[in-house]
């Protein structure tokens, strides 16, 4: 289950839990540095960014960042899944996948965003994401 982190709780876990596990979740076109690190807080923390715990029988797993996306030229507005972080080695159980996609779906439609979205590197998490009915159909291609 996503729980949604207030801003008290995201500045008492910035250091310990959220930082590490944002700054090793990256997309792969963003720099990791300490002013990186700095705007997303920032961004948390003015609600630009949603943080999510990512819970399993009440205990947190995962830190999830999202936010909506607006594309600069069209104007559409979709909902990136910003970065996705699992504090253990194992993939999340089916069912946390299922509940998590949900949420997800359930709040990008009642912001008016379509599509939902996110990067990965991890072929794990793109193998599941197409299971529960995701599409890996695009690579990002980097110069630099």
């Amino acid at each position: 289950m996503l729980v949604e982190m207030t801003g008290q709780q995201v500045a008492n876990y910035w250091i310990d839990m959220i930082k590490p596990a944002v700054a090793n979740s990256l997309p792969a076109h963003v720099t990791l540095a300490e002013d990186t690190m700095n705007n997303i807080l920032n961004k948390i923390l003015c609600g630009v960014v949603q943080c999510w715990a990512v819970t399993l029988e009440g205990n947190i797993v995962g830190i999830c960042t999202t936010m909506i996306n607006v594309d600069p030229v069209t104007g559409s507005k979709s909902f990136l899944i910003y970065s996705l972080y699992n504090f253990t080695d194992e993939m999340y159980p089916d069912h946390l996948w299922a509940t998590c996609l949900d949420q997800v779906m359930r709040l990008a439609k009642s912001k008016d965003c379509w599509p939902v979205y996110c990067y990965t590197d991890n072929e794990q998490v793109a193998k599941h994401a197409v299971q529960v009915g995701g599409a890996s159909t695009q690579q990002l291609i980097t110069f630099g």
